[in-house]
């Protein structure tokens, strides 16, 4: 017969570092980095071909083809990532143009972990979801988890000092 009971776990937490950067997966931008280096060999051979004939034809080629790479160069460019970067307690989420910056300790920051992704609130009603396909899941909740317990303790102190 087996025990129910679970042996202790003896993992060390992972340490915890002052500088994070987390960048979501994106397949759409490899994609067109691979299209775009496609199109940069094909214009190199475009320009070789007009070079060597001097045709209107073949200059016509090369026009497109280097239309075509701008084109995907501006796409790639327009399409930033996700970016999450921690710096200490300051978490700075980047979606697009868009930023947010949360600090992690703050007691006024609300966070809730639910369905396996972690909303940030602030209390003036800014809201982000961070899902874990869009970080390293274990290293990110490992150090929001770490400042959420400063956050705890601040909002602990606080509410005794107004008890007074």
């Amino acid at each position: 017969m087996r025990s129910s009971r679970r042996a202790p776990r003896t993992e060390k937490p992972l340490p915890i570092l002052d500088h994070y950067e987390f960048e979501a997966p994106d397949p759409a931008r490899a994609v067109m980095r691979l299209v775009l280096g496609v199109l940069g060999a094909v214009a190199l051979a475009a320009a070789a071909y007009a070079a060597d004939t001097r045709t209107h034809s073949a200059v016509l080629l090369l026009a497109g083809v280097v239309g075509a790479f701008v084109l995907f160069w501006t796409m790639l460019a327009s399409r930033s990532p996700q970016l999450i970067d921690v710096e200490r307690s300051i978490i700075t989420i980047r979606r697009g143009s868009r930023s947010e910056r949360f600090d992690l300790v703050d007691p006024n920051v609300q966070l809730s972990v639910r369905d396996g992704q972690m909303a940030f609130r602030y209390y003036d009603g800014r809201n982000v979801v961070v899902r874990p396909s869009e970080v390293d899941w274990p290293a990110f909740l490992n150090v929001v988890m770490h400042y959420q317990n400063f956050a705890d303790a601040k909002a602990v102190e606080k509410e005794a000092r107004f008890r007074r």
